[in-house]
């Protein structure tokens, strides 16, 4: 539907502004104008808002962008369709890099730890590599080197993240609890939607919708 909007809005744009013998880079405005709404529009969920509802509306939804979709699958634990969608994502034309990512979190999904040790090594971007090999040893119960590794890092975001984790492994909840509120509430879209998700499974507790 919103689609369509955009193309009969471009359309009688175009129409209205020929004429009345509009200069081109009015055309030029108008036109990055309609496209940057249209993606505003379309995108906005996923990158910006800070609504569950709107934004699980928006990823329940992407079932043929099957990463959106196999991401949303993760966050729920929908097995089914994490199956067929991590099939959908496999078949796509991704560098061996992002796929290994991709395998990994599947891996995780399934607490399959070799599968998680045969792809964790192909994921070349660096940060992603040490958030990953943090989780398995945190996973794995190897505490002292997830510290280790989870300090090396750069990203803050991961960073805070992985403090959680090791705070919930070490049965510190009061410190874990206030520390995933804190991060809930610097965070919007997808990023503030599966920490969402984390924090209703862990403290049972539903997040205001």
């Amino acid at each position: 539907m919103k689609k369509i909007l955009f193309i009969i809005s471009l359309f009688i744009g175009a129409f209205c502004l020929g004429l009345y013998d509009a200069p081109s880079y009015v055309f030029g405005i108008f036109y990055v104008a309609v496209l940057f709404l249209f993606f505003w529009t379309m995108f906005y969920p996923f990158y910006f808002s800070k609504n569950l509802t709107r934004i699980e509306r928006f990823l329940s939804k992407q079932s043929k962008k099957s990463i959106l979709y196999f991401l949303y699958s993760i966050t729920n634990h929908m097995h089914d369709e994490i199956e067929q969608s991590y099939q959908s994502v496999m078949k796509k034309r991704i560098n061996p890099s992002k796929k290994a990512v991709y395998q990994v979190v599947y891996g995780f999904s399934n607490k399959d730890l070799s599968f998680i040790k045969e792809r964790i090594d192909f994921i070349k971007v660096p940060e992603w590599n040490s958030y990953y090999k943090t989780l398995l040893f945190i996973e794995e119960n190897e505490l002292e080197k997830a510290k280790a590794t989870k300090d090396s890092m750069r990203s803050k975001k991961f960073k805070n993240v992985l403090e959680f984790e090791l705070l919930l492994k070490e049965n510190k909840l009061d410190e874990a609890k206030t520390l995933l509120s804190r991060l809930i509430s610097n965070s919007r879209g997808y990023h503030y939607y599966i920490l969402s998700k984390r924090y209703e499974e862990t403290f049972n507790t539903k997040e205001k919708r």
